[in-house]
């Protein structure tokens, strides 16, 4: 699309005049939807020419741009936020805890991925929190084995103290 083709917008500049603007994109952020318009303006350059020149920048719709009744804004280029794709399911967080009868009596809690091959089969399946919570106890600790360890242990050190909520 050429910029004579570009539908016009309202622009609301931070001193609170209003100019026409080229609408050039629009784009869903976490954030809400932004407007991507340009401003035809000036720019001096270095051989003392004063030229016509465009600036483009993104702004937030019914704050900064406005539309104008009657421009018809349907061939607009526009992004919506795309939502993350499903995690296949043979790629899932999912883990299974082994509790070891230790020699000396006491029980040892090992936290296994749930495909893990040192892991006993038929074992319950946690999620994140619940492997988490299951590290927490005395005794316990992951599989060196599989992914446990290295997926768990780094969101311990980053999981919030309850005591302090």
């Amino acid at each position: 699309m050429t910029s004579s083709e570009l539908p016009l917008v309202l622009l609301t500049l931070p001193d609170g005049q209003t100019v026409r603007a080229q609408l050039h994109a629009r784009k869903e952020t976490p954030a809400g939807w932004r407007y991507q318009v340009g401003v035809a303006l000036y720019r001096y350059e270095e051989s003392g020419a004063v030229e016509p020149a465009e600036y483009v920048v993104w702004v937030v719709p019914g704050i900064h741009a406005h539309p104008i009744e009657g421009v018809d804004y349907a061939s607009v280029p526009t992004e919506p936020l795309h939502a993350p794709a499903p995690i296949a399911p043979d790629l899932r967080w999912a883990w299974t805890v082994e509790r070891r009868r230790l020699s000396d009596g006491r029980v040892e809690l090992v936290v296994h991925t749930h495909d893990c091959t040192e892991a006993p089969g038929g074992g319950e399946e946690l999620n994140v929190d619940q492997a988490l919570t299951a590290l927490e106890r005395t005794g316990a600790r992951a599989c060196h084995a599989c992914d446990a360890a290295a997926s768990l242990l780094p969101l311990r050190s980053e999981r919030p103290d309850v005591s302090d909520l």
